[in-house]
């Protein structure tokens, strides 16, 4: 006798933040890849289970996964852009 294990069920419905409720069928592997906000170059995504953030700078997208990590990134772009401001 052959004993069958079935997955569970993949949960395609989109949470309440994702703003793109029309995925396309490459990115539903494990589930579909939500699209929430974008607060200028800085835009939030996830997937199952799998909540993150991304910065696009030009050609180069750097992912971050945790708060503080995002955090540091802000203060510095923060920093940064007072420096530039001082010295113009």
């Amino acid at each position: 006798m052959t004993v069958l294990q079935l997955k569970k069920p993949i949960d395609y419905a989109c949470p309440d933040w994702c703003e793109n409720p029309d995925h396309s069928p490459g990115e539903l592997g494990d589930g579909p890849l939500h699209y929430g906000p974008e607060f200028g170059v800085v835009s939030v995504q996830g997937g199952a289970g799998d909540l993150h953030a991304m910065i696009g700078v030009g050609d180069d997208t750097v992912f971050i996964e945790s708060p503080t990590t995002l955090r540091q990134h802000a203060a510095d772009m923060v920093r940064a852009a007072e420096w530039l401001e001082a010295n113009r």
